[in-house]
């Protein structure tokens, strides 16, 4: 009888500690990866790469033998996390809000903004779903053009604009001078395991950081996109833009943004 009382208690017991576990498995799964995650290096504001000296310098009796420094092998520009459902609702509208999210990353980033509320984070959001209904008749899947377009007229980001990509090397030489890259991508070829049903077919993030081989993104398609590491390969080979709907085969392309 004791044996029987022990077994059942035990069976119990695993029974609890697994309903806890399926009841708290994004919790968990946030705590693996920041567990897991390799060091980043330390994030720096847009105000770094704007503000200048203030302090004159000394007079040389010699002229100065210029040195170019060495270029970062790291870098991580510092930015809210803004997530494309930031209250974990993924409606028909907030399922297709990557380059809106995106885009308000892209905004805060520029201002100074380190944080945002949950509320600021869909208000601002659904903002841009509303103007792009009222000028567009729409706001699903909308291409890097667009994207900048928007930018520039509503968000009064002058300096945003399209570039081609070429290399890898391009996206680090917009984040070396303090500019973060948007990128329009095939969802399902990032092969992120957060996504759902293996990702969207069309999908938009923001290149924040760099390391060898590898950029850290902040991806608005999953909870646990801040601070997201791609290798540099997968990324660069998942840039597509929209193309009307045919992304696969869409132009490899950046959106870039500078303060004016």
């Amino acid at each position: 009888m004791r044996k029987s009382l022990l077994i059942l208690g035990i069976l119990s017991l695993i029974l609890v500690l697994g309903w806890v576990g399926f009841s708290n498995r994004q919790t968990l799964r946030e705590a693996y990866k920041h567990s897991t995650q390799e060091p980043i290096p330390a994030a720096v504001t847009y105000a770094t790469f704007t503000t200048t000296p203030t302090t004159p310098p000394k007079k040389e009796t010699t002229p100065p033998v210029k040195t170019e420094p060495p270029a970062p092998t790291q870098l991580n520009l510092k930015m809210p996390f803004v997530p494309q459902a930031p209250f974990k609702v993924w409606d028909a509208v907030h399922e297709d809000t990557c380059e809106e999210a995106s885009m308000v990353m892209m905004q805060a980033y520029l201002n100074g903004e380190t944080s945002l509320t949950t509320a600021e984070m869909d208000r601002r959001l659904l903002e841009l779903v509303d103007y792009q209904n009222t000028e567009y008749g729409d706001f699903k899947s909308t291409d890097a053009k667009r994207v900048a377009e928007i930018m520039i007229k509503h968000l009064g980001i002058k300096g945003a604009r399209v570039l081609p990509l070429s290399s890898p090397r391009d996206i680090e030489r917009e984040l070396r001078a303090g500019r973060p890259v948007l990128l329009p991508a095939s969802g399902k070829a990032l092969h992120n395991p957060n996504f759902k049903n293996g990702g969207p077919s069309y999908h938009m993030l923001v290149v924040k950081g760099f390391m060898p081989g590898k950029f850290i993104t902040n991806d608005p398609g999953t909870r646990l996109g801040e601070n997201y590491i791609y290798n540099e390969p997968a990324l660069f080979d998942a840039v597509h833009d929209w193309n009307n709907g045919d992304v696969i085969n869409g132009a490899k392309v950046m959106i870039v943004v500078e303060k004016l």
